[in-house]
């Protein structure tokens, strides 16, 4: 495939922005140069410059004696030893292999003591037991072995240059040598073109650390390694992350981003330790609060993208927590580490150079309850709180589909209070397989999944020959969901992403307020149209998550869609995905968690379509578990059923009777106690340009079109109640409000891009007039 590699002075650009906001005892020391095109950092002509500098040998001793990082050391000795035989599974997976205990906590240790005493024998003993290893180290053809190899790379590379003065120049040339083996057994080849550099292993462990680390470690003698691993780096992984962090969220699910994340920061480090500052968008710091705000009171994650359920044990992120928290100096990233302060063994070495034990931790209790992740995701996370009680919304819109472990999810949410209520359902791995499951590419990581909109066209097809690994299919099910963005092969550059077909969305107003730690709304309106194919012409989804500050239903989320369709015959189908099996009674629908500890219960009253035109059909139970299109695709957990089944079994499915191109829907779905079951009365409003629902003290109003409105209109309201209005898809400027003729409010302004008025009243005829 060809690369198109962006432009130097945009490069360039991003680099000196991120430079210039560096702090001053940050800034970088080392040369930049344009080699072949790319604008890079130069590795001094000094050693070490990998992983830590001169300046950081002297705290090393200190490091040793650290009351927390003496158990790091502690651990670091003991991994010395060889693997027992009760240690050796009978089955070797890349895991064995890219297990550091034995020879390469050896070598490494030798060489960190010999940084420590400057006595030679360590570093002989370093390079004599390593040298021959990388020389003669053979894999077996298994699936992430080329993990394992690079980790023995970076043990080779850690000797090379902690222990450059100590080599023979004979012995230089062996491991460059070897070196050059090594890589050429990557899966991403030497040179290393292959694969994504947005997604994918290639932008993880092989070029973010593994072949960075050793050529800076070789670039004396052999340059070409640094510049081909380096030069792809600052040509196509950086200008991608720099164009997706002011996002403030990762875009390959909660599971993945720890690995994926974690070599975003190896990268940052190994960069700044070599003395070339932070190459990153300032923003990278706040990636892993998305992580924090999805965080359920039980500890474990709300999931997104390719995740396993479980809640044998609590959900963490010990190594980004470590890498962004120590870096960044941030005590919040700190207290998600400090929940399980521990990393795998081939990090250690890592956790002990690094890892800043004078950093305070900081619990999320003060930060806002919302939070927007903007461009290119459009998500908000809207809480109640922190505590046990806390509810917890996600709405998304997908500005763009990063494919790989992304799901087909624009314009999904998810509930959740004493227990997951809507949830995204299926799981990654199980009895169907992984990544290239029936179950993952027909079920879980489709829009049936998840609690979006659905339109089938019956002679739709969706391409599939993109899709990577094994057992590949031209085609996958027809779900009637969202398309599947270049038959679905994910992005290789920034360009392609670009230039393609990936892009699935715009969010077109978000808002929240008016207290913004504390906000009574959460407001997200976006179009989807793009994310479907030419089969719908207009695609919207408005959410308003309202913090009702009760006992007994402390928030409801509102959810009003648009579809037009190119046909009017297309069947359009509202999903609600649940654990339990839903109770249908009229248009209510109730579900309930009365397991696992969990007494959380989700109402949902349907407004639209109006009762007469809907047909509410719940879809589940024993062999309809994960049904599409006839097929049910089963994937029970490795290991045995999961005790608390997050991967769901039910749905509700919510169409029109009658056939139109335009159709709407407006759904409240309030949350409360199993013991309390205590929900507020639910009473449609509509006027000539608006439809919403008055519920408790809340009157919430969307444009009845889902077009802003810039011209007067009115608005009755009855009851006793003092109400908090929140009245959306109002054209940008200043507003008046007259009620029952006299003038209320003598001027609001409606902020570009949040098109919400929000004030106080009692009942009355509100009119709204737009002020030139």
């Amino acid at each position: 495939m060809k690369r198109i590699v962006p432009a130097f002075g945009v490069l360039l650009s991003i680099l000196l922005v991120n430079i210039s906001n560096l702090p001053a005892q940050a800034k970088p020391d080392v040369k930049w140069q344009t080699i072949e095109g790319v604008y890079m950092p130069v590795p001094p002509k000094i050693h070490p410059r990998l992983y830590l500098r001169t300046e950081h040998i002297a705290g090393l001793s200190e490091r040793v004696k650290d009351p927390v990082l003496k158990k790091v050391w502690n651990d670091l000795q003991k991994l010395r030893q060889d693997k027992t035989q009760e240690e050796i599974p009978e089955e070797k997976t890349w895991r064995y292999y890219f297990d550091t205990k034995g020879l390469l906590t050896r070598v490494e240790l030798s060489a960190l003591e010999y940084l420590m005493t400057h006595d030679p024998a360590h570093a002989r003993a370093a390079i004599d037991m390593i040298a021959d290893t990388l020389e003669t180290a053979v894999y077996p053809h298994i699936s992430d072995i080329s993990r394992a190899i690079g980790r023995l790379m970076v043990s080779g590379s850690i000797v090379y240059d902690w222990c450059y003065d100590q080599l023979t120049p004979a012995e230089k040339t062996r491991f460059v040598n070897a070196f050059v083996r090594l890589a050429k057994m990557l899966e991403c080849g030497y040179p290393p073109v292959k694969d994504n550099s947005i997604v994918g292993h290639a932008s993880e462990w092989m070029i973010m650390r593994d072949l960075i680390s050793t050529g800076i470690a070789i670039y004396d003698e052999y340059p070409e390694m640094y510049h081909l691993a380096a030069g792809r780096f600052f040509r196509e992984h950086l200008p991608a992350r720099n164009w997706f962090y002011p996002g403030q969220a990762y875009h390959q699910g909660m599971s993945y981003l720890n690995v994926r994340f974690s070599n975003d920061l190896f990268a940052l480090w190994i960069f700044d330790r070599m003395g070339a500052g932070n190459v990153y968008h300032p923003a990278q710091q706040y990636i892993l609060y998305d992580m924090i705000y999805k965080r359920r009171p039980d500890g474990q994650i709300m999931p997104g993208g390719d995740v396993n359920y479980t809640r044998k044990r609590q959900a963490t992120y010990s190594l980004p927590s470590l890498l962004a928290g120590s870096y960044y100096k941030d005590e919040y990233i700190n207290y998600e580490y400090m929940r399980d302060p521990r990393v795998d063994n081939q990090n250690k070495i890592f956790e002990f150079l690094w890892r800043d034990t004078k950093l305070g931790v900081r619990k999320a209790d003060d930060l806002p309850l919302t939070r927007y992740s903007g461009f290119p995701f459009g998500w908000m996370i809207a809480r109640t709180g922190w505590g046990a009680e806390s509810v917890i919304a996600e709405m998304k819109i997908n500005e763009y589909n990063f494919l790989n472990h992304q799901h087909h999810d624009a314009g999904a949410f998810q509930l959740y209070y004493k227990g997951p209520l809507a949830i995204d359902a299926g799981t990654y791995q199980g009895s169907s397989g992984g990544y290239n499951s029936p179950h993952n590419k027909n079920f879980f990581k489709r829009t049936i999944a998840h609690n979006s909109l659905l339109i089938l066209d019956p002679d739709e097809k969706f391409p599939a020959s993109g899709y990577g690994g094994a057992d590949k299919s031209d085609f996958v099910t027809n779900d009637g969901g969202q398309r599947l963005p270049n038959n679905w092969r994910p992005a290789a550059t920034l360009e392609e992403l670009l230039s393609g077909d990936f892009k699935t969305g715009e969010v077109l107003a978000k808002s929240f307020g008016p207290d913004s730690v504390k906000p009574e709304y959460s407001y997200l309106k976006g179009d989807i149209t793009q994310a479907y194919s030419s089969k719908v012409k207009e695609v919207k989804r408005s959410f308003v998550f309202l913090n009702l500050k009760r006992t007994d239903t402390p928030a409801t989320l509102i959810v009003f869609d648009k579809i037009v369709s190119a046909n009017a015959g297309f069947k359009k189908t509202w999903l609600l995905h649940s654990i339990e099996q839903p109770e249908i009674e009229g248009n209510r629908i109730t579900i309930g968690r009365t397991k696992d500890g969990d007494s959380g219960v989700l109402v949902n009253t349907m407004l639209l379509p109006e009762k007469d035109n809907a047909e509410i059909t719940p879809v589940g139970g024993e062999g309809k578990e994960f049904w599409v299109s006839g097929v049910n695709y089963p994937n029970e957990p490795r290991g045995g059923q999961d005790e608390a089944n997050e991967r769901g079994a039910w749905r509700v499915e919510i169409s029109p009777l009658r056939t139109s191109a335009e159709d709407y829907y407006l759904n409240v779905m309030q949350v409360t106690d199993a013991e309390q079951k205590i929900i507020c009365d639910v009473k449609r409003i509509e006027g000539e340009k608006i439809i919403g629902v008055q519920l408790a003290d809340r009157v919430v109003t969307f444009s009845k079109n889902m077009n802003l409105i810039g011209s007067g209109y009115n608005l009755k309201v009855t009851g006793k109640n003092t109400f908090k209005f929140v009245i959306t898809d109002m054209e940008q400027g200043n507003w008046q409000v007259l009620k029952n003729g006299k003038v209320f409010i003598k001027s609001l302004t409606v902020e570009e891009g949040e098109h919400v008025l929000h004030f106080s009243g009692k009942k009355g005829t509100y009119r709204f007039v737009r002020l030139k």
